[in-house]
């Protein structure tokens, strides 16, 4: 259930409708993106992933003023407030 592009990635592929993968796609997503965003920032070795306040994306939480929130990178920083 995946194919490869001209650049030899592998992606997750849905051959019918009925054996949909998109919760599989969210999974690999995410934690993909925790990876990253653990390399970039200090990482305290706990991440959470939740769904943004605004638009309701899977995106990483992040602790401002000693709560978790969950912005996406479109909503992050000024658009956040």
């Amino acid at each position: 259930m995946a194919h490869r592009d001209k650049n030899d990635n592998l992606f997750p592929n849905k051959e019918r409708f009925e054996n949909k993968i998109d919760p599989a796609t969210a999974l690999f997503t995410a934690l993909s993106r925790a990876m990253v965003y653990s390399r970039i920032e200090q990482s305290t070795g706990v991440t959470a992933i939740g769904n943004c306040q605004k638009c309701g994306t899977l995106c990483i939480g992040k602790i401002v003023k000693e709560q978790l929130v969950y912005f996406c990178p479109a909503h992050e920083g000024k658009n956040a407030k």
